[in-house]
């Protein structure tokens, strides 16, 4: 028999002191006359006695509850204990109790809401998504690429009557399950992030990411696409490399344009500070021309992004539009091109002083290094690089490549093309490629 002593705990509604008889009667006995909020409450009370107890031996017998490991976007171990099952003959005196997560990295043990709970087999992994836990949908598992030893889960954050978000949007944990050891499954996360409007009741499959692009629409399905998601999750050998340095290409563009929205932000105000203000100071031409020619800018800019505000837009109005169009992506593309340019010509600059100037400006010209490997021939890569949230499944660096390897080979090559045509215009007025009359001598 042990004897706890409670005392300096004015929150707790235990007695003075409290009678452990032994570990199978209070298993067995006393623990149905509680809750799950009161066994929490006990075990915080003791635990912060004795911080050796173990926390099992506050719940009820193995038989009474089905344990599950928790997957989480941190990797955090958990485990729920969850004391309700399927049938009404399986019914316990603990059915009515909520599951219980215990954390082993705090110690703590907390009551816990688990979406279906009676419909979770014994040993089956939940997903930790906020504050809730969601069940992996058995329907929609699937044996990547062949391999009977290993499964895809997926797990989806959804209500029962309405949208968990605002925005009709739900996360999803994407998990690979390996037993190839008998006594011991493992769990890997591939990829989470954020999908549209699921309905668990009469959907087959799951659209992780869609954007319609004019007449194109780009899309991640589960379990469709399956095989692009795991190829994306574990690239190797140079593509690994390749896509790597996409990845920072797009962190880098990432920074430019919103140093650059700033810029001209501030830029702008000021203009617009200097063309309403009367002040004499203000009058001088030289000051205000230049300003004139950052507000065009701008009007530009903000008419290129969001066209014509009439429902049904002129001509003349499109027209305008598609120029705009086309000098905003001029811009852009300098802003992509220079630094990878200036580092190519270094590279031919050789040819420059051993060959002649013109082989240097030939083949500066006309090297189609850059557009592959600085070009996206996506939307996502577009995306990406002007920080869009459109495309939200993590980790992005491996993610990305998703619309990449689903898009045909003829797709991309003629995107290159096209990117290298652009590259080749842009570069060649500058270095005298079409005013030397001649490309080699």
């Amino acid at each position: 028999m042990e004897t706890f002593s409670v005392t300096n705990h004015p929150k707790s509604e235990l007695y003075y002191r409290f009678i452990y008889p032994s570990e199978v009667i209070f298993r067995e006995f006393i623990v149905s006359t509680l809750n799950s909020e009161k066994i929490c409450d006990l075990y915080k009370l003791f635990y912060s006695k004795n911080p050796s107890i173990f926390h099992q031996k506050f719940l009820p017998a193995e038989r009474f509850f089905k344990t599950h490991a928790v997957i989480t976007t941190e990797n955090e171990q958990k485990i729920v204990y969850n004391f309700q099952f399927g049938e009404e003959k399986n019914e316990t005196q603990f059915s009515k109790f909520e599951a219980i997560v215990y954390n082993p990295t705090d110690k703590t043990l907390n009551p816990c809401y688990v979406r279906e709970s009676k419909d979770i087999p014994d040993r089956c992994p939940v997903a930790n998504i906020g504050e809730k836990f969601f069940p992996f949908i058995t329907k929609l598992n699937t044996k990547p690429l062949g391999d009977e030893n290993k499964t895809v889960m997926i797990a989806l954050e959804w209500a029962e009557n309405d949208f968990t978000h605002k925005d009709g949007s739900h996360h999803f944990l994407l998990i690979l399950e390996d037993s190839t050891s008998q006594n011991l499954k493992k769990y890997s996360m591939i990829c989470h992030g954020v999908q549209l409007q699921y309905d668990p009741r009469d959907k087959t499959s799951v659209d992780l990411y869609k954007h319609y692009v004019k007449w194109e629409i780009e899309y991640v399905e589960y379990p469709k696409d399956i095989e692009f998601i795991l190829r994306a999750r574990y690239v190797s050998g140079i593509k690994k490399y390749f896509f790597k340095f996409q990845y920072g290409h797009i962190k880098i563009c990432q920074k430019v344009f919103t140093s650059w929205i700033k810029f001209v932000s501030k830029l702008s105000d000021f203009s617009d500070e200097v063309l309403e203000n009367n002040d004499s100071s203000y009058k001088n031409c030289f000051l205000r021309c230049p300003m004139y020619v950052v507000r065009l800018a701008k009007r530009l800019h903000e008419f290129s992004f969001d066209g014509p505000q009439d429902e049904n837009p002129t001509k003349f109005k499109q027209g305008l539009h598609s120029i705009a169009i086309f000098i905003n992506f001029l811009f852009l593309a300098y802003v992509w091109l220079a630094p990878y340019k200036a580092m190519i010509g270094s590279v031919f600059s050789p040819l420059y002083f051993y060959v002649s100037p013109n082989a240097f400006l030939l083949a500066f010209n006309l090297e189609p290094l850059s557009s592959i490997l600085f070009w996206g021939s996506n939307r996502v890569y577009v995306d990406l690089q002007f920080g869009r949230p459109h495309y939200r499944i993590y980790p992005l660096e491996k993610m990305f490549v998703i619309p990449f390897l689903k898009t045909s080979w003829w797709t991309i090559c003629m995107e290159f093309l096209y990117a290298w045509i652009v590259m080749v215009i842009l570069t060649s007025p500058f270095y005298g490629f079409w005013s030397t009359g001649e490309f080699l001598e």
